[in-house]
């Protein structure tokens, strides 16, 4: 072989090599999401990679995060988190790495009150929060370093307990449950300034004692899916494109009817082809399953699954295939394949996790 015939096939090489690493690399992180989980008694933020085509967990690392981390939020760049620290009454605001979602602290920043919830808007330019204990809620402008300004675009009062706050997908309403006074507000979201402004039907109430608590919408149908706490019920709302109000379709329990031992909800997903809905029962500890009619956005109860000591927090894959409920009482997480004919949860395995997992939050490795 002459010097010349060598050197090119050495080039040749080279170009396979570099091909089969690249092509690996696009394998790896199409098959893979990033699952984040809040270890409250740890104060930590854990990583895992979960295998979308076996649902199997990795762990990958884990993050200080002091003062009890609660709520999860990711920018829509996919490369900022931000976390409720609750016992501060502050948000701390992570980089991500997007080639393996690994953390870096950027800053810590001081909130109205403690954060029982939070969200950011679709334009990426506030942080919405609510205040459990404080009956507030915030918007806060978000820096051009994507850290969380300190100086609250608006502050406003609540009713009692508000336990979530998300902008539709218009980004043009922002609804907030209040668990303990039985009514979802309803308001206009000023997209420039970060203010809420109430529509003119300021709230819509709920029957007594039902407790609001989290809500997920549909991903093509103007369809809102509320969890309501103290009466293990799941509602289902129609909201107006145009002014944002939303309509009652139904209303279904998110227990057997042979229970009868204590029970409240907690989380509530839609599936991401728009199929099935989940919610989380503590007490009778299992997911509440429902399939969702195309046409008319009202629930069929599918049953229930068991799952996990209290499972306070629960999230979906991207993919649609997998299913992640926390433990909040067991410290463990167990992963469900969904089953996208017939909604059934597929348990698969259980993963000890840190103390008091309170969030379970995934996004694709890109």
């Amino acid at each position: 072989m002459t010097l010349y015939q060598l050197n090119w096939f050495r080039f040749l090489a080279a170009c396979v090599l570099g091909f089969h690493f690249l092509t690996g690399n696009a394998t790896a992180a199409s098959n893979t999401s990033l699952v984040y989980i809040s270890a409250s008694g740890d104060n930590q933020i854990l990583l895992y990679h979960l295998n979308t085509e076996t649902g199997e967990l990795t762990a990958k690392g884990s993050y200080p995060a002091e003062n009890g981390p609660g709520p999860l939020t990711l920018h829509p760049d996919g490369k900022h988190l931000y976390a409720a620290l609750r016992s501060t009454k502050s948000v701390g605001t992570y980089e991500l790495n997007p080639k393996d979602g690994m953390l870096k602290q950027l800053a810590t920043t001081p909130v109205v009150n403690n954060p029982v919830y939070l969200a950011i808007d679709h334009t990426g330019k506030f942080l919405l929060m609510a205040s459990y204990n404080g009956d507030q809620a915030a918007t806060y402008p978000i820096n051009d370093d994507l850290t969380v300004n300190s100086n609250a675009a608006t502050v406003i009062a609540t009713g009692k307990n508000p336990h979530s706050i998300m902008t539709d997908p218009s980004n043009k309403f922002v609804y907030i449950p209040n668990c303990g006074s039985d009514q979802v507000q309803q308001y206009h979201f000023d997209v420039k300034k970060g203010s809420l402004n109430p529509l003119r039907l300021a709230a819509v109430s709920t029957p007594e004692k039902d407790g609001p608590r989290h809500f997920t919408f549909h991903p093509t149908k103007p369809w809102v899916f509320v969890v309501n706490e103290k009466g293990s019920t799941v509602t289902s709302y129609e909201y107006s494109p145009d002014h944002g109000s939303l309509k009652a379709i139904d209303r279904l329990p998110t227990l057997p009817a042979d229970f009868t031992g204590r029970n409240t909800t907690a989380d509530i997903h839609v599936t991401p082809d728009g199929k099935f809905l989940y919610a989380s029962n503590r007490g009778h500890d299992s997911l509440a399953g429902y399939a969702i009619d195309g046409a008319t956005g009202k629930l069929k109860f599918l049953g229930t699954t068991p799952t996990e000591k209290t499972p306070r927090e629960f999230e979906i894959d991207p993919s649609g295939d997998f299913l992640i409920a926390a433990g909040q009482n067991s410290n463990q997480l167990a992963v469900y394949r969904i089953d996208r004919s017939s909604g059934a949860l597929k348990p698969l395995k259980v993963y000890p996790t840190g103390k008091t997992p309170m969030w379970v939050l995934i996004r694709p490795l890109k």
